[in-house]
């Protein structure tokens, strides 16, 4: 016997209603084990990320999987051992450097937006170098207070753990990936484990496309950031410069504003007439070129999310799990909208992606 219109609405709002129930519950328990996921989570991620390339391994070269995920998995070894030697050799250097001359950069700082060595306001006589030096002295004291020092400490040895912990379960899900993959459909029912392979198909490219998306992003504004900073305007550090605009702009909406803002700090400590027109034209040129050319062919129609779903997601990323959570945020917020596209049965939004994912694979090489 068919249901009555009113039967089947009460159904739908149930339905709603238990789901959103669920994820309040989920986000809860999320943010109570929110360490404890967080090396999970990466690792599964990365491990998620190098799923095409250990699949083309091994169809393309017939390797097994063990073979394909060991060379994936030696090649991550070899990233992080080349990060960390730049970061030994050149990023620390830098950042020691910037440190021992503070007190001269928040001097210099303080005399450009004052115009002058001192300002007169309020009936008193402020001065740059006195300022810059109470400042400094500020800082250092909340950086000798024991307790913040063994906060530290303890933050310090958190994350070495979560680290090694992190590469190590990056192993299990490469090597063991179909395995784990099989074992979580296990626990969608029978009856609906055909419809959660589906959506799992779909999601894959949405998230897959827009982290490649964002690595040539953030690829193409550190090499254009370091080449005019160092080549062109001749600022100093400007490889941390274009490492830091860089690593900014894979957080959405404020990032870009945070890395104007610290360039701006930087062309301040040097300020020419000649220096702040040539530091106007790069970031017109650098912003331009990523919101109306860069941004727009390599993320195509993925992020379909409006701007308040955007800043709201990453917020929530960076409350439950720090900067890993706001670079996650987007692409979970995406693959989120596709399952319930589907499960509302909006069919435009789902085809709006595949026609995204059909046009992104034909200007794919090979």
């Amino acid at each position: 016997m068919p249901q009555s219109p009113s039967l089947r609405e009460q159904r739908r709002w149930m339905t709603v209603a238990a789901a959103v129930t669920v994820v309040l519950i989920l986000a809860f328990a999320f943010y109570l084990l929110r360490l404890v996921i967080l090396p999970f989570g990466v690792a599964a991620a990365l491990a998620f990320l190098a799923a095409p390339l250990v699949r083309r391994l091994q169809k393309q070269a017939g390797w097994p999987h063990w073979a394909a995920a060991l060379i994936v998995y030696l090649g991550y070894f070899v990233l992080i051992a080349l990060a960390g030697t730049g970061t030994a050799l050149y990023l620390i250097p830098e950042i020691s450097s910037v440190v021992s001359r503070a007190p001269q950069i928040t001097e210099h700082l303080l005399t450009v937006a004052f115009r002058g060595p001192q300002l007169h306001a309020l009936g008193q006589t402020f001065y740059a170098r006195t300022l810059s030096q109470s400042a400094v002295r500020e800082f250092e004291t909340l950086v000798r207070d024991p307790a913040k020092l063994i906060f530290a400490g303890i933050e310090s040895i958190s994350g070495l753990v979560g680290f090694f912990l992190t590469i190590a379960l990056l192993g299990y899900f490469l090597f063991q990936g179909p395995e784990l993959a099989r074992g979580v459909l296990w626990l969608v029912p029978p009856k609906h484990r055909r419809r959660a392979r589906v959506l799992a198909a779909e999601v894959e490219p949405v998230v897959y496309y827009y982290v490649r998306g964002l690595i040539v992003i953030v690829a193409y504004a550190m090499i254009a950031t370091g080449l005019v900073t160092g080549l062109i305007l001749h600022l100093p550090h400007a490889i941390l410069l274009a490492i830091a605009v860089g690593l900014l702009e894979s957080i959405p909406m404020v990032g870009p504003a945070l890395a104007l803002i610290l360039l701006g700090f930087v062309v301040a400590e040097h300020a020419t007439p000649a220096l702040l027109f040539g530091f106007g034209v790069f970031a017109a040129a650098l912003r331009l070129s990523i919101d109306n050319l860069i941004g727009p062919i390599v993320l195509g129609r993925y992020v379909m999310l409006p701007p308040p779903v955007i800043i709201f997601s990453f917020l929530a990323g960076g409350v439950l799990f720090g900067f890993v959570g706001v670079l996650l945020a987007i692409p979970t917020a995406a693959a989120i909208r596709v399952v319930l596209a589907d499960l509302y049965g909006d069919r435009r939004t789902l085809n709006l992606l595949r026609q995204g994912e059909m046009a992104l694979r034909q200007e794919a090489p090979g």
